[in-house]
């Protein structure tokens, strides 16, 4: 229905559709990783929550900057993106190494 009434925002980012979509995902994965630290005994997914966020924050902030901004901004912004997603992607085995893999090589019978 946006673009139906703003058909010129087709060709611009939308602000607010990040804003909607991004803004949810962020304040729970804050609330998640909150709850995370004050349980000692259950650390189960705090890797891959931490890279989750850090990476969707600079996501966001690209999508936000793509209607303002300097081209060198928007370049240093996804480089740093770039090697955000680089470490969330090592949070991500760092998180099934830690959790979820099985001892089968090494086990003692």
């Amino acid at each position: 229905m946006y673009f139906v009434l703003n058909p010129s925002s087709y060709v611009k980012w939308n602000e607010i559709e990040i804003v909607i979509t991004s803004l949810p995902l962020l304040i729970y994965s804050f609330l998640f990783f909150i709850k995370k630290i004050d349980n000692s005994k259950n650390k189960k997914y705090i890797y891959f929550n931490s890279g989750f966020f850090v990476y969707t924050l600079c996501s966001t902030l690209i999508f936000i900057l793509g209607n303002i901004g300097g081209r060198e901004l928007k370049l240093f912004v996804w480089d740093a993106n770039q090697f955000l997603y680089l470490l969330f992607q090592i949070l991500i085995f760092v998180e099934w190494f830690k959790n979820f893999r099985k001892n089968t090589l090494f086990n003692k019978k």
